[in-house]
């Protein structure tokens, strides 16, 4: 978001060289209210200026036509003619005025066309230079604009201390000449320092307090980007009114002052605004635009305006529409940058010879890394690949079914055997003893203590994320997972945020370089160091709760032969009443031998004339299960049974939990594992005169 908005900022920006040094009021007007027709009148002069070789005027025209070109978006061109401008002042010095003054325009310029273009280490390079120039001219408006353009993109690689440092020293320059341009221009900055921090009441302040000071030297451009800054800091904040009422102000500010690039600016975060309320609407509003957007030549502002379309066509369901302007969009993209762009600006690179090494140097050191990643990124790619891929075998062995029940074992016998808060720590431990064995080149370039932080981090976001799982997953996926269908995008959901999670942050500190091979590198990185040690963790738990469910069904059954509970039938009888159909179930407590929920209903499995009977009540479980309270015998073993516990014959253990008996039922009763300390106090209550089955 911090770079997306200088970068806007940058783009949207005007050129303070051109208004402050041309005394040409009526050109300066022209490029506010239509830049197309201004670049054609600047070129016109251009020629016939080099026709008569007036390369006193020439020179400063070119560097006007370079602005209004890196204004609507067309860099190469822009390009082409400040180098065309810098020949002429080189080789005609002495028939141009004002040399320092030109050449610092000709830096500032050139450095916010590489900032656009996101070079920004490149760009302040220029923009310092610029500073020198316009210093050693007397120029401090211009000086002053260059190094608010600095701090914004310091701002943009994430260097708010580099920004700050910088603030400082224009703050110096306001404090000794209390020129209202410099002193909006230090405002401006601080105001834009405060917005990307957060803290939106104070930029908005600043912001005011810098078109304040621009209306006093009667800057229409500044006031203008001003009014942009405020419905920016507005619509960050949330406050949707605020910003429409702004951009209003704004926008028939810009209108009367005949600034058209400000006014579609300005009118753009109404845009913003209204589509949080009424998206047909902001479409509506963005389309009737585009015609004069697309007149006046402002590339840059079209296609802010069409990436917006595209995106509330496709909120509305209009894909077709959203398709039609998507090809438009292309259009305009290919109008900015070229397919040859990068080939030009290389080649215009080519001829500053105080570049011309540096850019070589880095260029061969930057093939040469990339070679190394890529080499290595390749040997790890296979490795994991294998891995991988057996793991996947592995699991596909079983169904999904089996593996969220392992999973479920997993949490249990892990929480009951270590802390989830222990476990979170192991993971950690194990995860950066795995990654310092596998670290990437350039986490192996990170000095002292920096490479095991990142190593550190890096093992501690699955582990957050596995432990936060465990901790939340629910019973129901032991009781019945055949009735729960989340669990396999639960899981896979789980493992792609850690993969984004990693990715971003190796990403973000530059970690690993974005390409296909550097990802597919730490997904199957991680793929193997999650997989893998948790497969075969849950297989070992598995067997091991296998046996010991196996030793108690054991006991248990010892007891059911020698209990007297059996031999001794039961004179009770029960009565349940449907508080909904007014229905009534009656039975013998011994003949009663499962009650099934099954949903709003509940049905009831029973001995009559020495046969298993069957009968269904409009009523809940749990609402039979309160009237069968004073039945002791009678006991919860799962969300949807309650079985007699005096009809039980037979006890099976598994890794699961139980499996009962309960003849003449043909098929088991499942004791799950969330109800098996409770079944077990039942079964020791109701095997009276015998030791405990289980220590409790």
């Amino acid at each position: 978001m911090r770079k997306f908005l200088c970068s806007i900022i940058i783009l949207f920006s005007a050129y303070a060289f051109l208004f402050a040094s041309s005394a040409d009021a009526d050109l300066n007007s022209l490029i506010l209210s239509n830049p197309r027709k201004a670049v054609e009148l600047l070129n016109s002069r251009i020629e016939t200026g080099l026709q008569k070789d007036d390369y006193r005027n020439v020179a400063p025209d070119l560097i006007h036509v370079a602005s209004v070109y890196r204004m609507l978006g067309n860099f190469d061109d822009a390009m082409h003619s400040l180098l065309r401008a810098r020949e002429i002042i080189v080789m005609h010095a002495s028939s141009v005025s004002n040399t320092d003054s030109l050449m610092g325009a000709y830096y500032e310029t050139m450095g916010l066309i590489y900032i656009g273009r996101y070079m920004q280490t490149r760009g302040v390079s220029f923009l310092n230079e610029a500073i020198t120039l316009y210093a050693k001219s007397g120029y401090y408006h211009g000086a002053a604009t260059c190094m608010k353009w600095r701090n914004y993109a310091f701002l943009m690689i994430n260097q708010p201390d580099e920004a700050g440092k910088y603030l400082k020293q224009l703050f110096q320059w306001q404090q000794i000449n209390r020129d209202p341009f410099i002193v909006a221009c230090y405002n401006e900055s601080e105001g834009a320092i405060s917005e990307l921090n957060g803290d939106y009441e104070s930029a908005i302040k600043l912001y005011n307090i810098a078109m304040n000071n621009y209306r006093l030297c009667g800057n229409v451009i500044g006031q203008s980007d001003m009014y942009a800054y405020t419905c920016r800091a507005f619509y960050t904040q949330g406050d949707y009114t605020s910003t429409i009422e702004w951009a209003e102000k704004g926008s028939q500010f810009a209108k009367e002052n005949g600034y058209s690039g400000g006014y579609y600016e300005i009118l753009s975060y109404k845009i913003f605004a209204l589509s949080k309320s009424d998206m047909a609407l902001a479409f509506d509003l963005a389309k009737s635009q585009l015609d004069d957007i697309s007149r006046l030549g402002l590339t840059i502002h079209k296609g802010i305006y069409l990436t917006n379309m595209i995106s509330y066509a496709e909120k509305m369901n209009q894909y077709e529409t959203a398709f039609k302007y998507s090809r438009q969009f292309l259009d305009v993209f290919k109008e900015a940058y070229g397919l040859s762009s990068e080939q030009r600006i290389a080649d215009m690179t080519m001829q500053m010879q105080t570049e011309n090494l540096n850019l070589r140097i880095e260029n061969l050191n930057t093939e040469k890394q990339l070679n190394e990643r890529i080499r290595h990124g390749q040997q790890n790619m296979i490795f994991y690949f294998v891995i991988a891929l057996l793991v996947l075998l592995l699991i596909s062995v079983g169904n999904l079914k089996k593996l969220q029940f392992r999973m479920f074992l997993f949490r249990d016998y892990v929480s009951d055997l270590i802390p989830l808060p222990v476990f979170f720590l192991a993971f950690v431990v194990y995860g950066f003893l795995l990654l310092m064995l596998f670290k990437s080149p350039l986490i192996q370039e990170q000095t002292g203590f920096i490479q095991y932080l990142h190593l550190l981090a890096l093992s501690a976001i699955p582990s957050l994320i596995i432990t936060l799982g465990l901790a939340s997953l629910p019973a129901i996926w032991s009781s019945a997972p055949e009735k729960n269908r989340s669990f396999s995008r639960v899981t896979f959901s789980g493992l792609m945020l850690i993969y984004l999670l990693v990715i971003a942050y190796n990403l973000i500190f530059g970690l690993i370089e974005f390409n296909l091979y550097e990802i597919l590198n730490v997904i199957f990185t991680y793929t193997g160091l999650i997989v893998v040690p948790l497969f075969f963790i849950v297989i070992y738990i598995e067997k091991v709760l296998l046996r010991k469910r196996t030793q108690e069904a054991g006991f248990m059954n010892i007891k059911i032969r020698e209990s007297e509970m059996h031999q001794k039938p039961g004179v009770t009888r029960i009565r349940i009443v449907s508080d909904k159909s007014k229905d009534v179930f009656e039975s013998f407590s011994t003949d009663l031998l499962l009650v099934e929920g099954q949903s709003n209903y509940t049905k009831f499995y029973f001995i009559a004339n020495d046969s298993l009977k069957t009968s269904l009540l409009l009523m809940t479980l749990k609402q039979a299960e309160s009237q069968l309270q004073s039945y002791g015998e009678f006991i919860r073993c799962h969300k949807s049974n309650i079985v007699n516990i005096s009809r039980v014959s037979k006890v099976k253990g598994n890794s699961h939990g139980y499996k009962l008996s309960v003849p003449p039922m043909e098929e088991s009763v499942t004791v799950s594992k969330s109800y098996i300390n409770e079944f077990n106090e039942a079964f020791n209550r109701f095997s009276a005169g015998n030791a405990p089955l289980v220590d409790q």
